[in-house]
This record gives structure tokens, sequence and C-alpha cells, in this order.
């Protein structure tokens, strides 16, 4: 759980609200006759008046939209303490891009007036250190208050405070209360976090039921992430496989990468390979390393697509210039064979290294006969044994004829050297 909500949506005396501004410079509803009646109130010195007035030019709604005139309304009524206007003077403020520090002065005069919405705003400027000095304490005060008065932005970010103890003792208990707070609302967020947290078993009993219900609720209105996490629910869940995969491909056409890589691994085991080099590929294009390697692959082998070997250099460069192991090794043996590009040993064995150290196994062995190879001082040779030694562990193929060659070679020290270099090894991880 790792978004943090902000809150949108003052109420006032006549109902108003700075959410998103619209682009259109016209009026969205042309209502001459009210905005004339406003007009004459704001200038009567009306604050609901000067507020409504506005809202209506910040938002074109019935007259075209004139920032700075919106501004200056929310002034005039600002400076007679209209809670109302000086929130959404703060939120004009920031989304015009000004000063960070004035827009949470009116947050907090909203706030202090009893505005949850802007003690949501405040509590979020604190903590992110926009317009005020960075403090976890404050900003976790002023989300207790908007999440205290119901604001369900507020609830839930709060509740991510709860659940990795920022600023507060950790509380799981306290944190479910208030997601299932701001979830009741229909807040998506607190829905697909809940949903998350009973199915991953996150400081609760993992329960399939009740992260079943969260994230239908959430998939349901819409959220693609929730989609993509229902979908991987029911096929862990044994359920029905069409419906699994209904959610997962609506999540994965709306560009859910999580669920495309879930789609490519469906196709993958159902030998579906031409559904699974598109899935790879709408992965890859968005930086995912892992489908580029997979993508390469495919290219590499004509899995699904027609063989390309430039094609498949391309994505194992992208990936194994991004510290990819399994990229790295197989254009590592592309430079090693010469295959679509001139032959380079060493900078094979440079990549061999580097997806070895990561805890590449099939690369450990690459690297260990390369040195073994070019061995000129024993503890060449030793170095060789430790990674062929865990290629072995590993299960590699071909790992263990290669071992027992070198090992003919070494003496019994050198062995028990190298075996004591391989614990030490980092684990293996591919």
């Amino acid at each position: 759980m790792n978004r943090t909500v902000r809150s949108r949506l003052a109420s006032g005396a006549l109902g108003l609200a700075l959410a998103v501004l619209p682009t259109a410079a016209g009026a969205q509803h042309p209502d001459p006759d009210r905005i004339a009646q406003l007009t004459a109130l704001a200038e009567r010195g009306l604050a609901d008046a000067q507020t409504a007035l506005g809202y209506a030019l910040a938002t074109g709604d019935g007259v075209g939209r004139d920032i700075a005139a919106a501004e200056r309304w929310y002034r005039a009524a600002a400076a007679q303490g209209d809670a109302t206007a000086a929130f959404n003077l703060a939120a004009l403020i920031e989304a015009e891009g000004g000063d960070a520090a004035e827009a949470a002065g009116f947050y907090r005069m909203a706030a202090d007036a009893g505005l949850p919405d802007a003690a949501a705003a405040l509590a979020l400027m604190y903590e992110q250190g926009r317009g005020v000095a960075q403090d976890f304490a404050e900003a976790v005060r002023w989300y207790r208050i908007a999440a205290d008065a119901g604001n369900p932005a507020a609830q839930v970010n709060l509740a991510r405070y709860y659940l990795r103890g920022v600023a507060v003792e950790p509380d799981t208990a306290e944190a479910l209360r208030l997601l299932e707070a701001a979830a009741g609302q229909g807040l998506v967020d607190a829905q697909l976090a809940l949903g998350r947290l009973y199915d991953r078993g996150e400081g609760v009993p993992r329960d399939a039921a009740r992260a079943r219900r969260w994230l239908d609720a959430a998939a349901a209105q819409g959220d693609m992430a929730a989609a993509a996490e229902l979908g991987a629910l029911i096929l862990k869940s044994d359920g029905d496989p069409a419906e699994a995969h209904r959610w997962l491909t609506a999540a994965a056409e709306a560009g859910d990468l999580g669920a495309q890589l879930d789609l490519a691994a469906l196709a993958e085991a159902d030998g579906a390979m031409e559904e699974a080099a598109n899935w790879w590929r709408a992965a890859a294009e968005q930086g995912d390393i892992a489908a580029q390697n997979n993508l390469g692959r495919a290219y590499d082998l004509g899995r699904g697509v027609e063989r390309d070997v430039a094609q498949a250099l391309s994505w194992y460069r992208m990936a194994a210039e991004q510290g990819y192991a399994p990229a790295q090794f197989n254009l590592g043996l592309k430079l090693l064979e010469g295959d679509g590009l001139p032959a380079d040993p060493v900078a094979a064995q440079a990549l061999f290294a580097s997806a070895a150290e990561q805890g590449h196994p099939p690369a450990m062995l690459n690297l260990g006969i390369m040195l073994a190879n070019a061995a000129t001082e024993p503890d060449d040779l030793v170095e060789a044994y430790s990674w062929i030694r865990i290629a072995v562990d590993a299960g590699v193929p071909h790992a263990f004829d290669a071992l027992r060659t070198l090992s003919e070679s070494l003496t019994d020290e050198q062995i028990a050297a190298g075996q004591a270099r391989a614990a030490e090894r980092p684990p293996v991880r591919f």
C-alpha cells in the first residue's frame, strides 16, 4: 500500500468545492442571470456569494473561466474568514503552481475553522514537505483530525502510518479500522488496500474471501489495479479461469503491467506463444526488464514471432544495460558465439561475471569455465571452481561434468579453498 490519497472536495454554506479544474476556456453552461446575481451580492461583501462566484470563475461554471478573477473573489471571502474560500484558494494556488507556503497558510486557516478536507490537505503538505518543513508527526495530527471527521482520504493516509509505524506505534487493528471506514464510503484506494492486505496476509491472517470482497468492490468502480489483483486472486484460489482472464485482460488492456505479465505467463504455460509475445511486448514497452528479456528470447528462438536475431539483441541489450542478470547472460552468449554481432569473449565474460554476482547459475558455470580456460595462476582455478561448484548445486546442466574435469587438475587444498569461497558467494536468485 503506497499511494497517498489527496482530498479534493470541500463543502461550505453554498455546497462549494474546488475539484479538478477544467481545461475548457468557455463556460460549461452559460448562466448570465445567476452570475449577475452572484456578482451583485459579492460586490456588496457577502462572503458566500464571493466564494460561489470564485468557484464559478475558477471552473467555468456558468461563465468563462477567469483564474485571476476567481482568486480575487476567493481572497475577499477568505479575508472575512470563509473556510471554504480559504480551502479553494489554497487549492487554486497549488493548481496554478503558486506559493506553496501561502497555500499551506490558507489550508491551515480552513482547517482551524473545522474543514476536514483542509486538514487532510495540510497533512499532505506536512508529509511531503511542501510549503512547510516536512514533519510526519504533524502530518499524523492533521490526518487524525480529518479522519475523525470522516474524511476518507485522510483515513487511508493515516492507515499507512499505522501499518508502517511512522510517527506512531505500528497498529494493524487501527489501520484496518481506518481502511474499512474509508472503504465503506466507497474510496477505491481503501478497498484496494484492504484487498491486498487480506490477499497477502500482511499483518492479518490471509483471508481470500475478504480479499475478494474488497477487490471486487474496487474493480467494479473501474480500478484496473484492483482488476489485476482480482484476476490473480481468482487464479490462486482455483476460481473460474475464464473470469480471472476477463479481469486480467481488462487490466492489461488498460496498461496494468502486472496483468500483462500474468497473461504472458498464462499464455506461455498454455503454449500460446504468439499471445505471450504480445503481452511481453506490451510490458517491455513499459520498461519491464524481465519482459524485455523474455521478448528477446522469443525473437531469439522464433517462439510466437518470426526469428529475428537483431530484435533479440536489441531487447537483450536493453534489459542487460539495466543490470538484469538473465539478459546479461543471454547477451553474453551472443557475444561468445558471435551470433548476430562480432564475437567478443572479453565482453561476454564481463556480462557473465555481472550476472553471476547477482546469483545467476548458468552465468556462474560459463564464468567458471572461462576462468579455468584462461587460468595463469593457481588462484584462478580456485576462483573457477567456486563458481562451477554453485552451478552444480543449482542443478545447471553439464555443470557436474565441468566440475569433475576441473577437479582432476586441482589439489585437495585448492578444492577446499574453492568450496569455502563458493559458500561466501551470493545466493542463487534466478
